[in-house]
């Protein structure tokens, strides 16, 4: 499978004016109407693409919503695609506007990956969080002294000291290009004191629900309809329900009926209502003694 890229050069974000932010919960972000979102990251993952949909044509779709740091296309043979934005508002509207809109006759559908990077690249090339580390003991590094310096090379977007750890912080940018130049200027001092610098990436990731499947949920339905579930592990790619058909057993109230019970036929040789191996009864077996012996005597008075 080909992996298709387009990079353009970009001019860097201006700084502006961010205000300190003390540690909170994470805030839920809203849902759109009828959308199961996941957290906003940089990746955006298209489906229901019509396989015969041209490549220059969905790339040129997708550009509409901002300059793209990489696109991973599988639109030929699954009708997908994965399009990571440098900067994380434009993949929020490609997400939020790009959803229900017509391609080849068809509705696209939406949602964040749940990871913006693939397996095949380097995690921190789609990174645009860094992790701040005061090398002082003990480290009196301030929030503040951390924005200070931070804002000059982009337009932030959180700026978190790390609660429990004294002269920790986390930054991330808007724009992944920015968080890459803090680490290509190889800053070393913040304030009066020395710190070291990394991409932090577990921030980048939704959980992966491919990992930890729930039960699949039973559904009874002819096998006919049935169709095999997909083949999955494609990076990002949002989970489906697996169609499982299973026989209802007693333990959800269903009892299987008895051989020749009503409804069913009964088996060969065998007397409706009557249990397999069953015994004759009383009657029954004075009245075959009965038709032996009038047999019997016909077969005698014969020979005479």
């Amino acid at each position: 499978m080909a992996n298709q890229a387009n990079r353009q050069n970009m001019i860097p974000g201006q700084p502006s004016t961010f205000q300190a932010r003390q540690p909170v919960k994470p805030v839920q972000q809203p849902q759109l109407p009828g959308r199961n979102r996941k957290h906003p990251i940089h990746t955006a993952f298209f489906s229901n693409i019509p396989y015969n949909f041209p490549m220059d044509k969905f790339q040129e779709f997708a550009l509409s919503f901002g300059e793209i740091a990489n696109m991973y296309s599988l639109i030929n043979t699954k009708g997908i695609a994965f399009v990571t934005y440098y900067d994380i508002r434009n993949a929020q509207k490609a997400v939020e506007q790009a959803n229900e809109k017509i391609l080849g006759g068809r509705p696209v559908r939406t949602n964040y990956a749940n990871k913006s990077h693939f397996q095949h690249q380097d995690p921190s090339q789609t990174c645009s969080a860094i992790l701040i580390k005061s090398l002082a003991n003990p480290p009196k590094l301030t929030i503040h002294e951390v924005i200070n310096k931070m804002k000059d090379y982009g337009e932030i977007n959180t700026a978190t000291p790390i609660e429990g750890q004294q002269g920790t912080f986390v930054v991330k940018y808007f724009n992944i290009k920015d968080a890459h130049k803090v680490i290509q200027s190889n800053v070393t001092q913040i304030g009066q004191e020395q710190t070291s610098l990394e991409f932090k990436l577990e921030d980048e990731d939704n959980p992966d629900i491919q990992t930890t499947p729930k039960p699949a949920q039973q559904f009874r339905q002819p096998m006919a309809v049935q169709q095999p579930p997909p083949a999955y592990g494609m990076p990002g790619m949002p989970a489906q329900p697996q169609f499982v058909q299973q026989p209802p057993t007693a333990q959800y109230g269903y009892q299987q009926q008895p051989y020749g019970g009503y409804g069913q036929p009964p088996p060969y040789g065998m007397a409706p209502g009557q249990p397999p191996n069953a015994s004759p009864q009383p009657n029954q077996q004075q009245t075959n003694s009965q038709s032996v012996m009038e047999a019997l005597s016909k077969l005698k008075k014969m020979i005479q």
